[in-house]
């Protein structure tokens, strides 16, 4: 099957439509999660009960986290068609532009926030150097939690910046497929045992937490991200019951790692959750991807050309509202809450915060990629639109 080409109602030949609004949908799932549930844990509050106003919706909020590993199989399905046709250097300028320097302002904007909301909270040698780990990918405390998936997106474009270079990007279906499934059968043998207790296999858990090395490596996340490729292979190259085994272990590796996150979740959150539920949820996006895909061209004529550059600017949008959204949506609702309520003060500053997602991502990032680019290529450089 021919990736099809987008409709001439739009100038995004390659644009595949409902991702964007899957890419919203799955940062909306974080938010939700972050901000009516994890916020306001007393552990994130050196053990005090800050409020109870979002105890209602604590059972609908707490499977927001799903959101990353829906985000990670978008990302594996979009580098797979979007490396495809340019050079090795294009595609790491791409990757490098559209991922950076908004992760560094957004980190500067978080820094500040932090540094005028917590006076004195935080020393300072800590704020600091929680931002340079942020904004320079590194492991260790974070100036906000989001950041941690940076380094994992970072580890999987240089995988296929490599390949590149070396002109095996021919194998890169098969590459994560083996990546893959080593993450897979890591999720399915801790599946069965979460909490790490000695059992039969545990000799088999200890070999494949070898490999997996650390949370911020790409193995932990592979199936994923290999899901994401062995997808864009299948709906866009071609489908053979090779490949569909693949993908159906894959999602069993995927089913395997949500119920593990799902068990030690609950345990955190003290809530009962059941681990179909955000199961379902993902299998959900993964249907949307596919059927999306297939049907990309009705689905932009349907749309029309204003559809198309409205679902486009929700889809940009994603990027900071996912960076932004936490450390200073918090900042802002404890401060006003003294006067207006925590369900008001959250209201406001969640709106806030997605007001200044919305100005970054389109008025400030392009003509930030804009200078960059020409600073880096003076000559005209291909577009990217994913």
């Amino acid at each position: 099957m021919q990736m099809q080409s987008a409709s001439p109602l739009h100038p995004l030949t390659r644009q595949i439509v409902v991702i964007d609004g899957l890419r919203l949908a799955a940062a909306l799932l974080v938010v939700g999660e972050h901000l009516l549930v994890s916020a306001w844990l007393p552990s994130r509050h050196s053990g005090l009960l800050v409020t109870t106003d979002f105890y209602a919706l604590r059972p609908y909020a707490c499977y927001g986290w799903i959101g990353v590993q829906i985000f990670f199989v978008i990302s594996g399905f979009v580098i797979a068609y979007s490396a495809q046709e340019v050079t090795a250097t294009t595609f790491a300028r791409h990757r490098l532009l559209r991922i950076y320097p908004m992760a560094l302002l957004c980190g500067t904007i978080i820094l500040v926030a932090m540094e005028v909301g917590m006076a004195g909270q935080w020393p300072q040698s800590r704020l600091v150097s929680s931002y340079l780990r942020a904004v320079l990918f590194l492991p260790g405390e974070l100036v906000d939690d989001p950041f941690w998936t940076l380094p994992v997106e970072m580890v999987f474009y240089l995988c296929v910046y490599l390949m590149m270079t070396f002109r095996k990007l021919r194998y890169l279906t098969a590459v994560m497929a083996v990546f893959g499934s080593i993450s897979a059968l890591y999720w399915m043998a801790a599946s069965l045992n979460p909490y790490w207790t000695g059992t039969s296999h545990d000799f088999v858990l200890r070999v494949l937490k070898f490999f997996a090395l650390s949370n911020r490596t790409l193995v932990p996340h592979a199936c994923f991200f290999a899901l994401g490729v062995l997808l864009w292979d299948s709906l866009l190259k071609r489908t053979d019951a090779k490949r569909l085994s693949v993908i159906t272990f894959l999602i069993v590796g995927g089913v395997s790692e949500i119920r593990f996150r799902d068990l030690i979740t609950a345990q955190d959150f003290g809530l009962s959750m059941p681990w179909w539920r955000p199961v379902a949820i993902w299998l959900v996006a993964l249907a949307v991807i596919t059927v999306g895909t297939l049907y990309n061209v009705p689905i932009q004529r349907t749309l029309g050309r204003r559809g198309v550059t409205v679902l486009r600017s929700l889809g940009l949008l994603t990027y900071p509202l996912y960076l932004l959204h936490y450390r200073i949506s918090v900042l802002i609702a404890i401060r006003l809450a003294v006067w207006t309520g925590f369900r008001t003060a959250l209201i406001f500053a969640t709106t806030l915060v997605t007001m200044l997602a919305y100005f970054l991502a389109i008025k400030i990032d392009p003509k930030m990629q804009r200078i960059l680019r020409q600073r880096l290529a003076p000559e005209r450089a291909q577009t990217s639109n994913v």
